[in-house]
């Protein structure tokens, strides 16, 4: 039994060795060809499936959701808030947006207060729903 467990550690040994020696090796200075690849790289070498921002105003719009709505709203499915794609029907202009974004309003089972963003103006409803219909088209 003594002599299997040594053999069992003499092979994990050479295996560690052998693929330390291999990643060692490995020439990382390749760099992607493919625009739409690095600009949708996440972390850890991930490779995103959602659409890029490509105009000013949906890269506005990216920002603007990231620094006001993405705690509590995702796109396609509920968390704090609803799902912005199904959302976003509900408003048929910018200026609805808007008005809805600014005003105070209870929302859940409870009347949950649901932050109002009384500073948005016009183009950051333009944006956001620029942004927005990046995920629903």
């Amino acid at each position: 039994m003594k002599d299997n467990t040594v053999l069992i550690y003499a092979v994990t040994l050479i295996g560690i060795a052998l693929l330390s020696y291999i990643l060692w090796n490995l020439d990382y200075s390749e760099q992607a060809t493919e625009e739409s690849i690095v600009e949708n790289q996440l972390f850890c070498g991930t490779i995103s499936s959602y659409p890029s921002p490509s105009t000013l105003l949906e890269e506005e719009g990216n920002y603007l959701f990231k620094a006001n709505c993405a705690a509590c709203h995702r796109m396609y499915k509920r968390a704090t808030g609803p799902a912005l794609f199904e959302s976003m029907k509900k408003f048929s202009s910018d200026s609805l947006l808007l008005f809805y974004l600014k005003k105070d309003k209870l929302v859940g089972e409870y009347g949950a207060p649901c932050i109002s963003f009384p500073s948005l103006t016009y183009k950051d409803a333009e944006a956001l729903r620029a942004y927005i219909n990046l995920y629903t088209d």
